[in-house]
């Protein structure tokens, strides 16, 4: 799904630095409309597991900032800002805990400061379910680990949860998404 010449020719005439805190500019220049911002949860359509920001710090403050999936929404870290451009095609998504954004460098899924294209991701809904490709990697939202079982909350934590990636495949719905 591409984003429309127009919108690729306005972002293209500025200069944005990597990673720019300017992100409500390049939002407005990608078309972004103010009804089309919502708080969501992304749940994978095979795994059952949530998008989750596993931010943390060690005690000796090392910080990471890693995507997995989890079998419940811990400490509300699972919710999302989902931001459409106007046509509906390309999306950020801002975690609400963190306040970091969803971005791809290559294979790994991480958050962080607005990356410009790879904080970018096309959204193409399908009648069940949508998927999510990285605008700047064409890697696909992928979840990875086994299904959840039990209840939700049953794993007792995120410290075990396997991590989301980016993939080129997307055939199997590891990489198709609900959005709650």
């Amino acid at each position: 799904l591409p984003i429309s010449q127009e919108a690729k020719q306005a972002v293209s005439a500025r200069n944005y630095s990597q990673p720019t805190q300017d992100v409500s500019r390049l939002v407005r220049d990608l078309g972004a409309c103010s009804d089309k911002e919502r708080r969501v949860k992304l749940q994978n359509v095979m795994t059952n597991r949530y998008l989750f920001s596993a931010n943390w710090k060690s005690k000796d403050g090392v910080e990471g900032n890693v995507i997995v999936g989890t079998d419940a929404n811990y400490y509300s870290r699972g919710y999302w800002i989902l931001r459409e451009n106007c046509d509906a095609t390309a999306i950020t998504l801002q975690n609400t805990a963190s306040n970091q954004y969803l971005f791809s460098i290559g294979d790994m899924v991480l958050e962080g400061e607005f990356h410009e294209s790879r904080s970018l991701w096309y959204l193409e809904k399908k009648e069940t379910y949508n998927l999510l490709m990285n605008v700047d990697t064409k890697k696909y939202l992928f979840s990875t680990g086994d299904p959840t079982s039990g209840s939700e909350g049953s794993e007792g934590g995120w410290l075990s949860s396997p991590v989301v990636v980016g993939s080129d495949m997307h055939d199997d719905n590891r990489a198709a998404w609900s959005i709650i």
